[in-house]
């Protein structure tokens, strides 16, 4: 988590190192590579992590998409925020998050630790 304070040493030693290239297409090759690296990084190795970490939320929105109304939380790994910010963007306030002691009769009780 701390790696953007080292990312600052690298970018200086980038910039030293295009800065002492005097050849304009060294210096593009060497742009090119590092570029690459940086979108091969995050698509083979970050990409998965995003989607794993996302599946979570994917469920829930798929359970709602055709709910009106209340929502119950149970076992859900992500803060009630990053829930309801969700449910706000993708139902447009057609379904919100309600809070275990509240009553209603056309409450969707949600289980987060259920696997399909």
């Amino acid at each position: 988590r701390h790696t953007y304070l080292a990312s600052v040493g690298l970018v200086l030693i980038v910039a030293f190192a295009f800065n002492q290239l005097k050849d304009n297409r060294r210096a593009a090759l060497l742009a090119s590579a590092f570029l690459l690296y940086q979108v091969g990084y995050l698509w083979f190795y970050k990409h998965p992590q995003y989607v794993e970490r996302a599946q979570p939320t994917v469920k829930l929105l798929q359970t709602v998409r055709d709910h009106n109304g209340p929502i119950f939380l149970e076992c859900f790994p992500y803060g009630h925020e990053v829930v309801q910010r969700a449910l706000e963007i993708e139902t447009e306030g057609r379904v919100w998050l309600a809070k275990m002691n509240e009553e209603h009769p056309h409450g969707l009780l949600f289980d987060g630790c259920t696997s399909d």
